[in-house]
């Protein structure tokens, strides 16, 4: 399943990104055409994803932090990062 993003890349610089989810990793694929590639993280270099109402920070590899687009569905997304990512998984907010 794939989500719309904002990845913070820089100090006050954001980019739009697609964030899918599934086969045991996380691929974020810029929205843009620049010649920047996909960024591939799979389950055994995740070692947390942090949810907190509406925004996330990945730790791998390195920290990826950003926010979902207004419209994403929040309880979809807390049960299919729970059901891919298991205990790597944490929510830190109450879903309605």
């Amino acid at each position: 399943m794939t989500f719309e993003v904002k990845l913070k890349t820089g100090f006050f610089r954001t980019r739009s990104y697609y964030l899918t989810i599934g086969q045991g990793r996380l691929v974020l694929t810029p929205q843009d055409s620049t010649d920047d590639g996909c960024v591939v993280i799979e389950a055994s270099q995740l070692q947390s994803i942090y949810l907190t109402a509406g925004e996330f920070e990945v730790i791998a590899d390195g920290i990826y932090t950003g926010s979902f687009a207004p419209h994403t569905n929040l309880n979809q997304l807390s049960c299919l990062l729970a059901m891919e990512l298991g205990e790597k998984f944490s929510v830190q907010f109450e879903l309605p």
